[in-house]
């Protein structure tokens, strides 16, 4: 406070009363800091101050967080299976008749809606188009399969004349017609592609066309490639079932043929071994394995060429990332990590029994998931050491299934203490939960189909967001 000059008085201004409350000759000094009032609000202004910060740091926390969490999930984009981001709990955005649901897109799910096709928004249920379907309704649909980059989508359609409608996504619209040759035993879709398995005599025949094309003659204009293979002694068994994985088309079943997927050259075709009715493949980025019978297979190269045999017959990974790929795993009847480069047995574990499935069918970052016992076992697939180890879920299915997993969280379907069921997400670097949430009504069963959760139950599909 400035002072005035000698023989002038300190007045008061901001005192209590205004002129009333000045200092008088004979009243006590008052301190240099005033009257005090202004203390609460200072006070106040901190306070506010305070929680402002505290918001602002919590959501630069949460950016920060999402940021990292989205660039780890980018990673596996380009993994089939992997689903969008799991790190918010999971809830019911749409539910229909099982029988009713063809096939989960991302955010669209296609149904059987009265004589034709119906896509609905899986986030909210709206209806975003309808498309008539030639013949008797959609009785005569089979199945329908999502193209690789999820705009398009293929219905196999029976009835007048088998063919494959292709559809797009966006609005409904027709992009193309392929028909289904006579003799077709199954089709698929590879990248922009069709597949299509027949026989033909005592062969069977396996093309790559592009969408439209009318036949799989060699040279046809549409026919991109095709391979032919015999069928030996087993000219109509079933069943034979086309795929496509790693670079490799393969049908497996009664017969078992492999096929390289760029230019469709054959690099072999099996049958069963002496008492066994089917044949095997596994396929990784590195190669792929035959197995005639369950007890034994044969691994080869990518060109073709034998590298060893494998004890036991292949574990079927569902979601993987190709990590670790000199490394399959079989069951014989434990589970086993063999190095197919060496033919070395790398580790085994388990007990051999089958009301528990050996593993679960996911490998990302070289990581397995296991039961054993009461636990779950985040394992090395290369080393057999455990990562990290968690209760095991008090239900199985969920372990048989198609993992439902965003490459950093494992989605399974639980109990609580009352018996009730949950959907639990898991931590795969760590094996911690992340969250828990009641399972919607009248569901049981979780799964990853399409990048969405789904769950089935009670003769309906329900959609998760």
């Amino acid at each position: 406070m400035r002072h005035p000059p000698e023989g002038m008085v300190d007045v008061d201004l901001d005192g209590p009363g205004g002129p009333e409350g000045s200092a008088r000759d004979g009243d006590p000094a008052r301190p240099a800091g005033g009257s005090g009032a202004g203390r609460p609000r200072v006070a106040a202004r901190g306070l506010v101050v305070a929680l402002l910060v505290a918001v602002l740091l919590a959501v630069t926390w949460r950016t920060v967080a999402d940021n990292r969490d989205a660039r780890m999930l980018a990673a596996y984009a380009g993994v089939p299976g992997i689903s969008a981001s799991l790190r918010q709990p999971l809830t019911e955005t749409y539910r229909a008749a099982a029988r009713a649901v063809l096939v989960v897109a991302g955010d669209t799910v296609l149904v059987r809606g009265g004589d034709g096709l119906t896509a609905v928004d899986a986030r909210s249920g709206v209806v975003r188009w309808t498309r008539g379907v030639e013949g008797p309704g959609t009785t005569g649909l089979e199945r329908c399969a999502v193209a690789a980059d999820g705009a398009n989508v293929a219905c196999a359609v029976l009835s007048p004349t088998a063919h494959v409608l292709h559809v797009d996504l966006a609005d409904g619209s027709v992009t193309a017609t392929t028909p289904l040759p006579v003799g077709v035993v199954d089709w698929a879709l590879l990248e922009d592609d069709v597949l299509l398995a027949r026989r033909d005599g005592g062969r069977l025949v396996v093309a790559r066309v592009a969408p439209g094309t009318t036949t799989t003659d060699a040279g046809r204009p549409g026919v991109v490639w095709r391979a032919s293979a015999p069928l030996g002694d087993r000219p109509e068994a079933r069943p034979l079932l086309l795929g496509s994985r790693d670079g490799l088309v393969t049908v497996t079943g009664a017969v078992a043929v492999v096929v390289r997927a760029d230019d469709g050259r054959l690099l072999g075709a099996w049958t069963p071994a002496r008492g066994h009715n089917r044949v095997d493949v596994a396929t990784t980025p590195d190669g792929f394995g035959v197995w005639p019978s369950p007890a034994r297979g044969r691994w080869f190269d990518r060109t073709g060429t034998a590298r060893g045999e494998v004890p036991g017959s292949p574990v079927t990974e569902r979601v993987t990332d190709g990590s670790a790929p000199e490394v399959v795993l079989t069951l014989s009847p434990l589970l086993t990590a063999v190095d197919v480069r060496t033919g070395e047995v790398l580790w085994a574990r388990g007990d051999g029994g089958s009301l528990q499935p050996s593993a679960l069918p996911l490998r990302l970052d070289g990581l397995v998931v296991l039961p054993e016992g009461d636990r779950l076992l985040g394992m090395d697939v290369r080393t057999g050491r455990p990562r990290w180890s968690a209760p095991a879920p008090r239900t199985t299915q969920t372990l048989f299934s198609r993992p439902l997993t965003d490459g950093r969280r494992l989605v399974l379907t639980d109990l609580d203490d009352a018996g009730a069921l949950v959907l639990r997400a898991l931590d795969l670097a760590s094996g911690k939960d992340v969250w828990r949430v009641p399972a919607p009504a009248s569901s049981l069963w979780v799964y990853g189909i399409g990048g969405r959760g789904v769950m089935q139950g009670g003769g309906d599909v329900v959609v998760l967001g």
